[in-house]
């Protein structure tokens, strides 16, 4: 699965909103048991990337990245609830709303 973030700052009520938008698969195909996924993913938007790697030992892969010009840049390891902790930092003080 595959989320992209959209943030909206009210300053004057020291609110931030966040808003977690799925992105949906856009081709599919499987060779030689792996799984290849392609998604439309908007260039510059920070994204949470969460898949399933192995099943014994059982290990799931939580990502932040983003498309900059095209290429994959990795930001953090991690959960979705945790944007807010590693990407929004400059607004200490204000309250936050987030929404996956």
């Amino acid at each position: 699965m595959v989320t992209w973030f959209e943030v909206l700052v009210n300053h004057e009520k020291k609110h931030v909103e966040v808003t977690g938008h799925n992105i949906p698969i856009k081709r599919y195909r499987r060779e030689q048991r792996v799984n290849f996924c392609e998604f439309d993913i908007p260039d510059g938007a920070v994204c949470h990337v969460y898949r399933h790697i192995q099943t014994r030992p059982d290990i799931q892969e939580m990502k932040f990245y983003k498309l900059q010009d095209g290429k994959f840049v990795p930001l953090a390891d991690g959960c979705a609830a945790d944007f807010s902790r590693f990407f929004l930092s400059d607004f200490k003080g204000y309250s936050f709303q987030m929404t996956l």
